[in-house]
């Protein structure tokens, strides 16, 4: 541990993760099958249920976060009229 008075200087690879989009980075053949996540079966039905219900969950998140843009919009559309500009300048 340091108190900052030292000459020390952290060392790191400055080459990690420099890579840029559309960068070269190292090629490799695109997997076609899922049959490598056939080894994780083993962890999930040891915890079913918890698999069910996230997936449940994840589920119920994506609709609300789609249904969320619909009152949004009405806001948008029909909140912010001429007719509501007291309401808005309040």
């Amino acid at each position: 541990m340091s108190d900052g008075g030292g000459q020390e200087q952290a060392r790191f690879d400055r080459t990690a993760g420099s890579q840029r989009w559309g960068g070269a980075g190292p090629e490799r053949e695109k997997g076609r099958s899922l049959r490598p996540l056939l080894g994780l079966m083993p962890y999930v039905k040891r915890q079913q249920v918890t698999a069910i219900l996230a997936v449940i969950f994840l589920a119920v998140s994506s609709a609300l976060n789609l249904a969320i843009t619909y009152p949004a919009r009405f806001l948008g559309d029909a909140g912010f009229t001429a007719a509501n500009a007291d309401m808005v300048n309040a």
